[in-house]
């Protein structure tokens, strides 16, 4: 209900769901339903409006002072909870599988600002990278970012670090690592390996799709067992250029013609939690470092 709250107390003193919105960065279709579910659950009416402005009835406004003082109750443990314990700098990290994997010295060989810290890693895929930021169970994630994801987008800061392009993975027997160009419609027939990841899909096969091409789909849970299944000749795929090693031979990589697949990878951050000083000095360290990757 945080994030309720939060809406409900911005409204008060903005009088506006457009005002409110372009300060929480959201639409004014949030607005309106976060406050539609507090004065549901509450079961009374808060808010009314009165020649263009948004005010409180006067059950808002007694909700306004209970609301507010959560809010600085929450505030206050939460900067508690942020300060490390005497000669504590232990830093939770959120961060993707496969870049945990494909950028482990990036994302662990700190520059010299960010002194010694111990590390606690949690690596996860999209969806439960996603939930441990709206549960707040972590400040910042560093995971892949799909701007097709508007919740995301409107409700955390996103700080992109890089984009990544994405190649074709074929057995090395199979007719098309043999060919200089491969055009789209040399795909029609084949079956394209895809991660379980809902909007890579639909980048894949919008991509596909485009060119009025429709293959078979089978689903692999990540691109390494993507890359296993290129080499046990169960299909083909599409795999970010960075996720596979410099001394591959498994398999044959190759461009699509009339085809681009890319994704951004970003520091994702809750922008009402602030980092303490030891998150701050690593977020900073792997930006500088992914940015310059």
């Amino acid at each position: 209900m945080l994030d309720k709250f939060k809406t409900f107390v911005a409204l008060a003193k903005y009088k506006s769901f457009t005002a409110t919105a372009q300060q929480l960065f959201c639409s004014q279709p949030t607005i309106s339903q976060h406050i539609k579910i507090l004065e549901a659950h509450y079961n009374v009416q808060l808010i009314q409006r009165q020649k263009g402005e948004v005010i409180l009835t006067p059950k808002g406004q007694q909700f306004l002072k209970y609301v507010q003082s959560i809010l600085d109750l929450h505030s206050n443990l939460q900067e508690t909870m942020n300060e490390p314990e005497k000669g504590e700098k232990e830093i939770s990290i959120y961060v993707s599988h496969y870049l945990a994997t494909s950028f482990f010295d990036e994302l662990f060989s700190m520059n010299d600002s960010c002194g010694v810290c111990p590390y606690k890693v949690e690596s996860n895929n999209y969806k439960g990278l996603k939930e441990a930021l709206i549960e707040e169970k972590t400040s910042f994630a560093i995971m892949p970012y799909y701007s097709e994801d508007e919740e995301l987008g409107e409700r955390f800061t996103v700080d992109v670090l890089f984009e990544e392009k994405f190649v074709l993975i074929v057995p090395n027997e199979h007719p098309l690592a043999k060919r200089k160009v491969i055009y789209a419609k040399d795909l029609q027939n084949e079956n394209i390996l895809l991660p379980l990841s809902t909007f890579l899909q639909q980048r894949i096969r919008g991509a596909l799709e485009e060119k009025n091409i429709f293959p078979s789909y089978s689903q692999m849970s990540d691109f390494n067992l993507i890359q296993r299944g290129v080499h046990q000749n169960m299909g083909i795929g599409f795999v970010p250029v960075d996720s596979i090693d410099k001394e591959e031979k498994r398999f044959t990589v190759k461009g699509v013609k009339g085809i681009q697949i890319t994704r951004k990878n970003a520091l994702i951050m809750n922008r009402f939690k602030e980092l303490n000083v030891y998150e701050k000095s690593y977020y900073d360290s792997v930006k500088l470092n992914l940015t310059q990757s």
